[in-house]
């Protein structure tokens, strides 16, 4: 499985509908066993994905988006600002705690 979303395909080519395409196809066709690559959240928005959690009752508080690491979200990053922002599209209550 893989995570990847619609707004990583500007900035990570292998993120790509036609590279999982491509990878899903490989990984099936040199094993034996039909090992797939499935990343559900291609075509979508990481706003889609928050809103898809809202509905499954998730708790955003006990995920992890930030590239920094450590003891709270860097609040700054590229991950950090996609959540901020994919949180506030849904409807959804920001109650991570983030360094700034």
């Amino acid at each position: 499985f893989i995570a990847n979303h619609g707004g990583d395909h500007t900035i990570y080519p292998d993120c790509r509908p036609e590279f999982i395409n491509a990878i899903d196809s490989a990984a099936n066709a040199g094993t034996f066993n039909n090992v797939r690559v499935v990343a559900p959240y291609t075509k979508i928005t990481k706003s889609d994905i928050a809103r898809r959690g809202k509905e499954l009752g998730l708790d955003y508080t006990e995920t992890w988006s930030c590239y920094k690491g450590g003891e709270k979200h860097c609040g700054k990053c590229g991950t950090c600002v996609e959540r901020k922002e994919a949180l506030r599209d849904a409807g959804i209550d920001d109650n991570t705690e983030y360094e700034e």
